[in-house]
């Protein structure tokens, strides 16, 4: 259930570059708090004007779409980027 719900997030982002996090929440019967990790992981994209977060609501911006897959491995529970399992982005 919590792959389907953060794989949801993942799909928005990748396929539309936005996601209400809350409405996929709704739809999956999840809290938002345990996006809570994801979220603080977020904060550096946002800094660099490639993500806004809009309450619930994100939407990447400007170059942030060159690095979208960065930012959909904020909520990738199974990411691990020093196991070399997934390839690079920039």
């Amino acid at each position: 259930a919590e792959d389907r719900f953060r794989g949801e997030i993942i799909e928005r982002l990748m396929c539309d570059l936005a996601v209400d996090l809350a409405a996929v929440a709704r739809r999956h019967n999840r809290n938002l708090a345990e996006l809570r990790d994801s979220m603080t992981a977020l904060s550096a994209f946002v800094t660099d004007g490639l993500l806004r977060i809009d309450g619930h609501r994100l939407r990447v911006i400007g170059a942030g779409r060159l690095v979208v897959r960065s930012i959909c491995a904020a909520f990738d529970v199974h990411f691990a980027p020093e196991s070399g399992r997934h390839s690079r982005t920039i």
